[in-house]
């Protein structure tokens, strides 16, 4: 025990030590994700429900492996119905009660499932960059009330037709990001560097730029140590917008 202990915190220092920051894979941070969705035709939350399959399937991937601090590894294999907290009525589009959505994430190693797994949670309100809210849609969609635990999460489309036991490919899934990001006006040295990579940390770089606690962050991600920090790369937009908050906190402070 004490040496998988050691082993874990030697791997986390040699992760605290960044690499040149065309090698780091470009964060999808909520507000880049909102103009590739805007790219699609995905203005407001509805359109979730009328946008072409072949686009609602990744682009609800992306949103949930973001949210959820996904490693690509983690829902390589597609994932299942049953790893969605209460399936059932969110195939059938329901679940407006819950604050919030579970997906049960597993622990993979070596592209294999341990068995073990975390719950990532999905903040389940209406909105269009909302994870819980486009994930309803699409299991509603392409799963629908005749869904089986055992069916794939993210299943392969083409056009309209949804390949119900066909993985959608990592290759394919990475050509969309990239090609979306270039519709919503990134450049072309800052698309290539999207990897699959890039939603866990763009959900990263969001959460503790919001202020959530770190503490939650690490559980969320299911990090082992405070490598995790390296995942916060906050653009001079996220910048900005944490110093407004820090000043109006500090105003609100003096007030009192």
């Amino acid at each position: 025990r004490t040496h998988k202990k050691l082993k874990r915190l030697i791997t986390g220092i040699r992760k605290e030590v960044p690499g040149p920051e065309k090698k780091q894979a470009k964060p999808l941070v909520k507000r880049w994700i909102k103009k590739m969705l805007a790219a699609l035709g995905i203005d407001t939350p509805d359109d979730w429900h009328t946008v072409r399959l072949a686009d609602l399937v990744p682009a609800a991937r992306m949103l949930v492996a973001q949210e959820c601090l996904m490693r690509m590894c983690e829902h390589r294999d597609g994932m299942k119905v049953g790893d969605v907290v209460g399936w059932e009525e969110m195939c059938m589009g329901k679940a407006e009660g819950r604050r919030a959505v579970v997906l049960r994430v597993p622990e993979v190693k070596d592209k294999l499932r341990t068995g073990q797994t975390r719950g990532g949670e999905m903040a389940n309100h209406k909105s269009v960059t909302s994870a819980a809210w486009a994930l309803r849609a699409m299991m509603a969609r392409v799963h629908g009330p005749g869904a089986k635990a055992g069916d794939l999460l993210f299943p392969a489309v083409a056009e309209n037709k949804v390949y119900k036991h066909t993985v959608g490919s990592e290759t394919k899934f990475r050509k969309n990001l990239r090609a979306w990001a270039r519709e919503a006006g990134m450049t072309r040295t800052e698309a290539n560097r999207i990897t699959t990579h890039s939603m866990r940390a763009g959900g990263a770089t969001d959460y503790l730029s919001s202020g959530v606690p770190t503490s939650w962050v690490q559980r969320q991600g299911g990090w082992l140590s405070d490598c995790f920090m390296i995942y916060y790369r906050p653009e001079t937009a996220e910048m900005g917008a944490m110093a407004r908050r820090l000043q109006a906190a500090e105003a609100r402070m003096l007030g009192e």
